[in-house]
């Protein structure tokens, strides 16, 4: 391992914890202490690289995520090389995404239904759409479950772009080079000509995986064309979705991404469509997305991480602690009383409360954000409140009736925030949501967005 716990990086980023070693270096989660946010940190050293094709692809993967801009593709936020007597390492930060790997969720026994795993695939498709339109177009090349993170909002989250391809239209250009995850693999990738709908193959491998618990290695094949029809307990036209995504020939399959998900779409009854900065204004910036079902709207925002330590950043942990060591010499009867009641108050109610508790693995990081969804019948409203030692996440929920609904406007204060306001008789309750997190544009598009959809669905 390159770096321990604690360790700061080039004076600015901290080591929380290691997320994964693999042939392509080590990944760690940190903090930022410069700006004072979670990041992940992937490092490679030069005296441990097996071949410099391992140089390659990472100073490739580096300048294509600075071209990148996406909401759920992580960020890129810094890459550079740090020199030393024995070793040169190079390092590329980016965005840390808090949420679990479809293969991590399959190791714990989850098990998605049909309308889950197409929710799945049409927010895949939503991002091979947009890296596919690039100019150069950008091949991922290692869509596999462990490269795509859920977070705890549904959201689908495409990393490690370790393999990715820019082709160029040029002779000569062509990266012929065989990159990528036996079994996820198409045909022409494996014989090193990656095109955009070898990215579509690897998206439908996926689908299997979740489908079946099983990795396309573990299925017999006819002509090159996996049998997994008898295997799979899916609506029909799925099953035919399914089957030309998965064609082992390049024009057999859809002929581009938009294309794979119009066919989905047309056979679906409840998708998820992404908000796209255009839909949202400063979507990057506040980091608000947008969910869109057939009967709902959901707006997420995403506000940092929680970590398994008790919750507290290592770089504060230790001040925290000092401090009130500090207070028991200076005002001892106030400190006592006051840690009195606090352990008082932790063994007070053990059986009353109102959170529902998701549980994580450690080591794991977990998403801090705030969300309202409103459906024709209900809205509720969401917020992560904390998480312990042992990773238990706790998440608040406020819920209501839509036709209770009196009036929705912006309330402006220290930020802006949106207030739903309810009547049951003579009892009129009111609900915030955006807190000090949403701009006044922000708020006035959701507003107008919600009113629409409960009038269009009344």
């Amino acid at each position: 391992m390159l770096h321990q716990q604690n360790e700061v990086i080039a004076e600015r980023y901290q080591i929380i914890t290691i997320l994964g070693e693999g042939g392509m270096g080590s990944t760690y989660a940190a903090f930022d202490l410069k700006k004072s946010q979670s990041v992940a940190i992937k490092a490679i050293s030069l005296r441990e690289a097996k071949d410099w094709k391992i140089l390659e692809l990472f100073e490739r993967e580096a300048k294509v995520l600075a071209g990148i801009d996406h909401p759920y593709i992580p960020d890129y936020i810094d890459y550079f090389e740090l020199d030393s007597d024995e070793d040169r390492r190079f390092y590329l930060v980016q965005e840390l995404v808090a949420g679990k790997s479809l293969a991590e969720l399959v190791a714990n026994d989850w098990h998605p239904t049909e309308t889950e795993v197409k929710d799945i695939a049409i927010q895949l498709l939503n991002i091979l759409t947009y890296l596919h339109s690039r100019s150069p177009a950008i091949i991922h090349r290692d869509i596999k479950p462990q490269n795509i993170i859920l977070r705890q909002d549904n959201r689908i989250y495409l990393v490690d772009f370790g393999a990715v391809q820019d082709i160029y239209r040029h002779q000569g250009d062509l990266d012929k080079t065989m990159v990528g995850t036996f079994g996820y693999m198409s045909v022409e990738q494996i014989q090193g000509n990656a095109i955009p709908a070898s990215d579509l193959y690897s998206l439908g491998c996926c689908l299997l995986f979740l489908l079946t618990q099983k990795t396309p290695a573990e299925f017999s094949t006819t002509s090159m064309k996996l049998d997994f029809a008898s295997q799979v307990d899916v609506s029909s036209s799925f099953q035919v979705w399914l089957e030309k995504i998965l064609e082992p020939l390049a024009e057999n399959r859809f002929a581009s991404a938009i294309e794979a998900a119009q066919a989905l779409q047309n056979e679906s009854s409840a998708l998820v469509v992404i908000a796209d900065k255009e839909n949202l204004s400063n979507t990057k910036k506040s980091r608000l997305a947008l969910s869109q079902y057939k009967n709902s709207l959901r707006y997420t925002i995403s506000l940092g991480s929680y970590y398994p330590d008790q919750n507290k950043k290592p770089s504060y942990l230790l001040a925290k602690v000092g401090l009130t060591i500090a207070s028991l010499f200076i005002v001892p009867e106030i400190t006592i009383v006051g840690i009195c009641v606090w352990l008082f108050y932790l063994g007070s109610f053990p059986n009353q409360s109102k959170s529902k508790k998701i549980a994580l693995s450690a080591p794991s990081v977990a998403e801090k954000y705030i969300a309202l969804e409103i459906s024709p019948q209900t809205f509720c409203l969401e917020r992560t409140t904390g998480i312990d030692a042992s990773g238990l996440v706790k998440i608040d929920r406020q819920k209501g009736k839509t036709a209770d609904i009196k009036w929705i406007n912006r309330l402006t204060g220290d930020g802006q925030r949106i207030v739903i306001a309810t009547r049951q008789g003579d009892t009129e309750c009111q609900y915030a949501f955006g807190d000090k997190h949403l701009s006044q544009n922000e708020a006035e598009e959701i507003i107008d967005q919600i009113n629409k959809f409960i009038k269009n669905t009344s």
